[in-house]
């Protein structure tokens, strides 16, 4: 969410909270409403939009519309999962989970639930890191979301606790709604040999979810690498529309800008290989590949 690519910007949830954290039938977590989610401007953190979410997981001040403000907002859900109290806290009349120091939250801390020391410790820690975040300018660069969670992984691991429990069905597990790709047409090349061979509980992602990797990149909850889709990977259309009496001339014209575009002199556009096919006639086809 926070990572850009070619495709989009860096985008902000604005609204994260308990209540947008829902669980699956296997305890997974997911994230979901991004109605208020804004994308960053092309080469910045920081977006126009003004300043909205819910009042107790938005930091007190004035602050910019930045990924800080998502930061703040998980550190205030840690420290509810650690309290098991909403985000005012005791009461709306004490001082709200994210307003206190680290000491005075960790007072709250369910002890019968979260019986290992160094477990509650080092997320108390990680939840004192979001929060201060959006004050401390010493932090800035020093937290992001990838940051976070290597910090959250470590500790599973650690403890030898299972990150993501895959769903006991043929369903996608992005959606959880539509069949798996491999289960709906055994002609597409198995999604997990080409992205996660190794990986032990490989994602199972369907037709849908595969295409908009492009522009929401999925990755595997187990490995971590990102989805290779295989759905017109390496594939691209240009539409060129012309006329002339003959058609010799058009023809002519879009052979010259097959050769520019696949030209290894001037590789404005990375295209190795242009098939060209004329509507008038489905089975004219030239393939031009640069020298």
């Amino acid at each position: 969410m926070h990572t850009s690519n070619s495709f989009r910007g860096t985008i902000l949830h604005l609204d994260i909270k308990s209540k947008n954290i829902v669980l699956d039938k296997k305890f997974n977590a997911r994230l979901i409403d991004f109605g208020l989610s804004r994308e960053s401007m092309t080469g910045s953190d920081f977006t126009t939009a003004p300043l909205a979410g819910t009042e107790l997981y938005r930091p007190p001040g004035v602050h910019k519309t930045s990924p800080l403000l998502d930061y703040y907002a998980f550190g205030v859900v840690i420290r509810e999962i650690l309290t098991g109290l909403g985000p005012e806290g005791k009461c709306r009349s004490q001082t709200p989970l994210g307003r206190l120091d680290r000491v005075n939250f960790e007072v709250l801390i369910q002890r019968r639930i979260w019986t290992i020391d160094d477990v509650w410790e080092s997320v108390s820690r990680i939840a004192s890191r979001c929060i201060s975040s959006v004050d401390d300018d010493e932090t800035n660069g020093q937290i992001s979301s990838a940051k976070i969670c290597t910090s959250l992984k470590s500790i599973l691991s650690k403890e030898s606790i299972q990150k993501w429990t895959v769903l006991d069905d043929n369903n996608c597990e992005i959606c959880m709604v539509n069949g798996q790709l491999e289960k709906e047409n055994i002609s597409f090349r198995r999604v997990s040999e080409i992205n996660h061979a190794d990986c032990a509980t490989k994602i199972k992602i369907c037709c849908a979810c595969m295409k908009n990797s492009y522009v929401n990149p999925v990755k595997c909850q187990e490995c971590d690498n990102e989805i290779k889709s295989i759905i017109g990977d390496g594939w691209g259309a240009i539409l060129i529309a012309g006329f002339d009496e003959d058609n010799n001339s058009f023809r002519n014209d879009v052979k010259m800008f097959a050769h520019a575009i696949s030209s290894k002199v001037l590789p404005s556009m990375c295209v190795s290989t242009v098939i060209t096919i004329d509507s008038g006639n489905a089975n004219n086809r030239t393939c031009v590949s640069p020298d």
